[in-house]
C-alpha cells in the first residue's frame, strides 16, 4: 500500500488535468488526500477531511475524476437531507 498523498494545488503535478476543477474546489474547504493505483487494488482513492478530523468522506474509483465527482455528489446529497 503506497500511502496516502495530500493534494496541494500548486504543486501536485501527478494528477491528470480532467480531475484537477473538481479537486481545486474540494481543496478550497478541506484536505484533499489520495491514494494512487496499485498492485493490490488497481483504483485510485480520494478521502477529503477537515483538519485534525475523522474524514468526511472517501471514495474507490477507476478515476480520480470519478472519485471527485462521488465525492462531491455525497457532499451535495447529504446537506440536500
Amino acid at each position: 500500500m503506497p500511502g496516502l498523498i495530500r493534494y496541494l494545488p500548486e504543486e501536485c503535478k501527478l494528477v491528470d488535468w480532467r480531475a484537477r476543477p473538481a479537486l481545486d474546489r474540494l481543496a478550497q474547504f478541506y484536505i484533499v488526500e489520495f491514494e494512487t493505483p496499485w498492485f493490490g487494488c488497481p483504483e485510485w482513492f480520494l478521502q477529503i477531511r477537515f483538519p485534525d478530523q475523522p474524514v468526511t468522506a472517501g471514495y474507490y474509483a477507476e478515476t480520480l475524476e470519478e472519485a471527485a465527482r462521488l465525492i462531491i455528489r455525497s457532499l451535495v446529497e447529504s446537506r440536500a437531507a
